[in-house]
């Protein structure tokens, strides 16, 4: 087992929130706790005992999922992304992974986006209750095309939030929470 550390030296309390690995990059996505700098880092991990850092981009908002579309793209559920028309769900495209940029987005009811799951060209989302769609908690989002996100349908799941989806076979197991006490 090789085991290699990412933090940020020069920045105290940035948290990693989750991760993804596609090719020879880890992308994190992570948070502030004192300020309202937000980010997602990507590392080169090509040489795992020396990982190294390659770019980040910056958002107004945590990042609370990741995963990849295809070979170019990477899906962020976030908390609500004020600086991108207060988008839950965002997409960027990494294929240049030093400099990855923002393609669209889609606001699934200003509510944190707590997981995303990428299957073909289907995204599934688990949020927190979201009232401008009925109320609804579990989403699956047709990204056939990157730059024009569509839900292509939700359940009310009778939650307070979807907090994780596993996706297996032709089904999405979700876990989920009723209430916070």
């Amino acid at each position: 087992i090789v085991y290699s550390e990412v933090y940020a030296n020069t920045l105290n309390y940035y948290w990693g929130n989750t991760l993804k690995i596609s090719g020879n990059y880890l992308y994190v996505g992570g948070f502030h706790m004192t300020s309202a700098w937000h980010e997602i880092r990507v590392y080169d991990i090509s040489d795992p005992t020396a990982l190294s850092f390659v770019s980040g981009i910056s958002l107004n908002t945590r990042v609370n999922s990741l995963d990849v579309l295809g070979n170019n793209y990477l899906v962020a559920g976030t908390d609500d992304a004020a600086g991108y028309s207060n988008e839950d769900l965002l997409i960027f495209d990494i294929s240049n992974p030093s400099a990855i940029t923002y393609v669209d987005g889609l606001n699934l009811g200003t509510n944190p986006v707590y997981d995303v799951k990428v299957r073909g060209s289907k995204i599934y989302a688990g949020t927190l209750t979201a009232a401008s769609y009925s109320n609804r908690e579990f989403f699956i989002i047709d990204a056939s095309s990157s730059t024009n996100l569509t839900v292509e349908g939700s359940l009310d799941l009778a939650a307070a939030a979807v907090l994780k989806i596993s996706l297996a076979d032709d089904y999405a197991y979700v876990l989920q929470t009723n209430g916070y006490s």
